[in-house]
């Protein structure tokens, strides 16, 4: 959802911006596994887990989310530097 904000606020055309986000989801995919809480998270949601059973697997996916996303910038602003 930050990727199609962040595109529209530097005006980009939405068919790129739909493109980012399914370039995001398959690297998403591809880093890991699956895009699905079922898979990441098998064992499901229940009482007997473990409160922040999945804080390390938040973390990685933030850390790679705010990657993805300076890199994005970085490409976004090249292309406008070269306009």
């Amino acid at each position: 959802m930050f990727i199609g904000l962040f595109g529209h606020s530097k005006k980009m055309k939405q068919k790129d911006i739909v493109s980012q986000c399914y370039d995001f989801a398959e690297t998403f995919e591809k880093k890991f596994g699956s895009l699905q809480c079922s898979i990441l998270r098998p064992e499901g949601f229940n009482e007997k887990n473990t409160p922040h059973m999945c804080e390390n697997l938040t973390v990685e996916a933030i850390e790679f989310a705010i990657g993805y996303i300076d890199q994005f910038n970085d490409k976004y602003l090249n292309v406008l530097l070269k306009l």
